[in-house]
C-alpha cells in the first residue's frame, strides 16, 4: 500500500442468506445474492460497473488513494412510492408538559402491574409494554422506578420513544427531588478493563483484525462483548464460518508484471475503492458512545459501502447526516409482523437516500445466542425467572415477522454468521458449490458473501470464486469498541494492504483478473479433490475427464 496514502488515512454476520425480493416498488429491480441471508434490491438505473471503473485498470498500485471519493456519480437505485408516510415524533400532551413529579412518587411504581421509568428527565408508564417487550419483563423491571437513561441509550436510537403512545408520557421528574449522584465505585472487573484499556496499543499499531478482537474482549463491557461475540447454541456454524477459509488454498500465477494494479471495482452499481463493505451490525453504541456514526464516517473516508442495520443504535437521520457528500449507504431491514410498518420504513430510507435495500430472511425463529443469554442471566441472579428470552439479541428482535414464505422472497442462499441456525453450512462452502455446480448463476446476478472473513486473503478467496463483494461485521464492531472511528479506519487500512499484497502474489493486478482456478480445496487437485472448474491437463485429457467424475 502507498505509504503516503496510509499516513493520510491514519491522520485523517454474510452470516445471512440473501435473496431476490419481490418488492412492490415502481422501478425495475435486478437481483443480487448475499450469502448472509440477505436480499438486495437495486434499480437498473445504477451505473454500469465497466463504465465507472472499466474492465481493466492501469492504475499503479502505489497511487491508489483510498481517501478519494468515488461517490459523486452514483444515483439512487430506489424509487418507492405509494407507501404511507412515516410517523412523525408525537408532541407531548398538555398534562405532561405542565406536570412535575417527585422522584419519591416514581419509586412507588415498580411492579409488573404498575411500572414507571425515567428517561432523559421524563417519566414514562410502560406497564402495558412489559408483556410484549422482546427482551422480557425483567429487563425493564430491574430499572423500574429509577433513571434508565444510560441503559436505554445504549440499546435504542434517540427517536425510539416517539413510537410510544402519548399517554405513556406521565410528565417530567422534579429535578429538585432527585437523589445526589452516588460516587461511582468500580468493581474489580471494571478496574481490570480500565487497566487493559490503558495498556492497549494505538489503532495504528494493530497489525491484524484479530488484534482488535483480542483487545475488545479485554476492554468491552460484559454486555457488549457477549452480544458482539455471541453465536447460536453450540456455535458450530460460527466456528465453521471461519475454519472454512483454511480449507481453500491459492494457486498463484507467477512471472507477471505486478508494478501496476488496483483494487477499485463496483457492486450494486456503486463504485468503490475495494470490494468490501461493512455488513449490517447492530448496537454499536454498546462499544462506543457515537455508535454506528463511527462506521459511517470511516466508510465514507475510504470509499467503501456501509450497510446500516435495522437495529442500529443511532437514528437513520444521524447516520445519513454523518456521511460525506454523495456517500452511498444501503439499509438492512427485517420484515415486520406489521407489513405496513415495513413499507413506511422503506419509504423513509428511500427519502433519506439509501442506494439499496437488504432483506434479512433467516430469522424466522428465535436463536439462542448462548454467550449473550448467559451473560444476561448472570446479571439477573436472584430475580424471578423471565417468561421471555433474555439477551440483547432477543431484546431488539421481537418485532420481526415469523411468517415469511416464498411469496415474500423469491430466492435464498446463506447463513447469518452462525448467530441464527446452528449447523448451517459456511457461506464460503456454498460459494464454492455454486462455482462448481452452477457457474452460470454468476453471469445472472451479483453474489456477495459475509461470515468468517478475518483477513484480506479471505476476501480474495471469495472474490476469486465469484463473489462480487465481501462483508465484515464483527471486526468493525470490535474496532469501534476499542478505538472508535480510528479503529474502524484501521480495519479498512489492514484489509486494503492485505488484499493488495495477496493479489500481487497471486498474479492478479485488478479485481477482474481474479479467476476461480486461482483458488480451490487444500491438497493435490487430483481425484475427488479436483475442482470441476480446474483447467484441463494438456496432453492427458482422457485421464483428466476420469479424475473429475
Amino acid at each position: 500500500m502507498n505509504e503516503v496514502s496510509v499516513n493520510q488515512m491514519q491522520h485523517n454476520r454474510f452470516d445471512h442468506r440473501s435473496a431476490l425480493v419481490d418488492c412492490e416498488i415502481n422501478v425495475k429491480v435486478s437481483s443480487a445474492i448475499l450469502f448472509d441471508v440477505k436480499a438486495i434490491c437495486i434499480s437498473e438505473r445504477s451505473p454500469n460497473p465497466t463504465e465507472v471503473i472499466g474492465p481493466e485498470s492501469t492504475t499503479p498500485w502505489d497511487s491508489v488513494d483510498l481517501t478519494a471519493s468515488t461517490f459523486d456519480s452514483v444515483t439512487s437505485p430506489l424509487a418507492f412510492s405509494g407507501y404511507p408516510s412515516f410517523s412523525q415524533e408525537q408532541e407531548q400532551p398538555d398534562h405532561a408538559q405542565e406536570r412535575l413529579i417527585s422522584y419519591e412518587e416514581v419509586q412507588k411504581h415498580t411492579s409488573a402491574d404498575d411500572c414507571w421509568v425515567i428517561i432523559e428527565g421524563n417519566i414514562y408508564d410502560i406497564t402495558s409494554f412489559l408483556k410484549i417487550h422482546p427482551g422480557g419483563e425483567q429487563a425493564i423491571l430491574t430499572e423500574a422506578g429509577k433513571d434508565a437513561t444510560e441503559i436505554f441509550s445504549k440499546l435504542h436510537p434517540s427517536d425510539a420513544l416517539s413510537t410510544l403512545p402519548q399517554e405513556a408520557l406521565i410528565g417530567a421528574v422534579d429535578p429538585t427531588t432527585l437523589p445526589a449522584p452516588e460516587e461511582k465505585v468500580l468493581t474489580e472487573e471494571e478496574e481490570r478493563r480500565q487497566a487493559a484499556r490503558e495498556e492497549m496499543p494505538d489503532a495504528h499499531q494493530m497489525l491484524l483484525l484479530q488484534d482488535f478482537e483480542y483487545w475488545a474482549e479485554q476492554v468491552l463491557s460484559d454486555t457488549a462483548w457477549s452480544y458482539y461475540r455471541s453465536a447460536t447454541d453450540e456455535e458450530r456454524s460460527f466456528r465453521e464460518n471461519r475454519e472454512a477459509f483454511s480449507r481453500y488454498f491459492f494457486r498463484p500465477r507467477i512471472l507477471r508484471d505486478m508494478s501496476i494494479g488496483s483494487t477499485e471495482t463496483s457492486f450494486l452499481g456503486i463504485p468503490v475503492t475495494m470490494p468490501i463493505f461493512i455488513a449490517p451490525a447492530a448496537m454499536a453504541k454498546l462499544g462506543h458512545p457515537l455508535g454506528e456514526i463511527n462506521l459511517t464516517k470511516a466508510a465514507g473516508e475510504y470509499g467503501i459501502v456501509q450497510a446500516i442495520s435495522a437495529n442500529a443504535s443511532c437514528t437513520l437521520e444521524e447516520l445519513f447526516n454523518a456521511r460525506k457528500d454523495g456517500q452511498p449507504l444501503v439499509f438492512q431491514i427485517y420484515l415486520n409482523k406489521d407489513r405496513s410498518a415495513s413499507a413506511s420504513l422503506l419509504q423513509k430510507v428511500e427519502r433519506l437516500g439509501a442506494k439499496a435495500i437488504i432483506f434479512t430472511v433467516d430469522t424466522l425463529g428465535d436463536s439462542k445466542r448462548t454467550m449473550d443469554v448467559r451473560g444476561k442471566l448472570n446479571a439477573t441472579k436472584g430475580a424471578p425467572a423471565p417468561r421471555t428470552p433474555l439477551g440483547v439479541g432477543a431484546a431488539i428482535s421481537g418485532y420481526q415477522a415469523r411468517d415469511m414464505t416464498w411469496s415474500d422472497i423469491d430466492f435464498i442462499r446463506s447463513n447469518h454468521g452462525g448467530r441464527q441456525a446452528d449447523y448451517a453450512p459456511a457461506p464460503l462452502d456454498i460459494l464454492y458449490e455454486m462455482r462448481a455446480l452452477r457457474p452460470d448463476l454468476f453471469l445472472k446476478t451479483e453474489v456477495m458473501i459475509d461470515g468468517g472473513i478475518r483477513s484480506g486473503a479471505d476476501v480474495v478467496k471469495a472474490l476469486a470464486l465469484g463473489a462480487k463483494a465481501v462483508g465484515l461485521g464483527r471486526p468493525f464492531l470490535y474496532a469501534n469498541g476499542t478505538h472508535g472511528q480510528d479503529g474502524c479506519s484501521r480495519v479498512i487500512e489492514i484489509l486494503h494492504e492485505e488484499i493488495t499484497n495477496t493479489m500481487r502474489n497471486l498474479g492478479a493486478s485488478t479485481i477482474q483478473e481474479l479467476k476461480p482456478e486461482m483458488v480451490g480445496p487444500a491438497g493435490a487437485w487430483v481425484g475427488a479433490n479436483r475442482p470441476l472448474y480446474a483447467p484441463a491437463i494438456s496432453g492427458n485429457s482422457s485421464h483428466d475427464q476420469r479424475s473429475r467424475l
